[in-house]
């Protein structure tokens, strides 16, 4: 089952403009599969108390699973985690589409966000690479304007992960888009986003 996963990592501080790639325990990789379950680690682990949502501290995660990038029904899911707005407390919500795909032929299993930007920024991995680039323009846009944009900037095939004014102005219900029309609408992690 390890075949299945990269067993990497990306860490990115958006206080620091600065990704870092972490190697993924193997064991860590069998005993918690991936999405949820690695959220839910990472989580228990970097925190010993409380923490508030729109901290720089917390994390968001977004992870896949095992089967992300295989021709398996239901394979091509992505897991974002974090502390919910909400409720204070662990928050996990999904959204069908290639986020994952995308993030896994990067070379990467986790993407783990922490700190927070400046400004409005937009995260770019492509090859394997991590570029940081400026998000002003799109500050105030509707999500499905905002991946119409990003998609005309960086190509059809770009899969992104995006807010719209809900997020940015952290309403505490708002969700992340992805794949025009798609939502991990769960526990108000597209305001944690908007916290980034």
């Amino acid at each position: 089952m390890v075949e299945a996963y990269t067993l990497k990592a990306l860490r990115v501080n958006l206080s620091k403009r600065k990704a870092v790639v972490q190697p993924v325990n193997e064991r860590f990789a069998i005993e918690f599969i991936g999405g949820r379950g690695w959220g839910a680690k990472i989580l228990y682990d970097e925190f010993d108390g409380p923490i508030h949502a729109f901290s720089p501290e917390n994390l968001l995660i977004v992870a896949g699973g095992p089967l992300t990038g295989l021709t398996v029904p239901c394979s091509g899911k992505t897991a974002f985690v974090s502390i919910s707005p909400l409720t204070g407390l662990y928050g996990d919500s999904n959204v069908g589409g290639s986020l994952a795909v995308e993030l896994k032929k990067n070379g990467f299993d986790v993407l783990i966000v922490e700190g927070a930007a400046e400004k409005p920024t937009l995260l770019v991995i492509e090859e394997g690479e991590v570029a940081f680039e400026d998000a002003s323009h799109l500050w105030g846009t509707p999500s499905l304007e905002a991946e119409k944009a990003l998609k005309e900037d960086f190509g059809r095939e770009a899969q992104t992960a995006v807010i719209g004014p809900a997020g940015e102005n952290l309403v505490k219900f708002a969700s992340i888009n992805c794949d025009f029309g798609r939502q991990a609408a769960r526990c108000g992690l597209g305001a944690v986003m908007g916290s980034k």
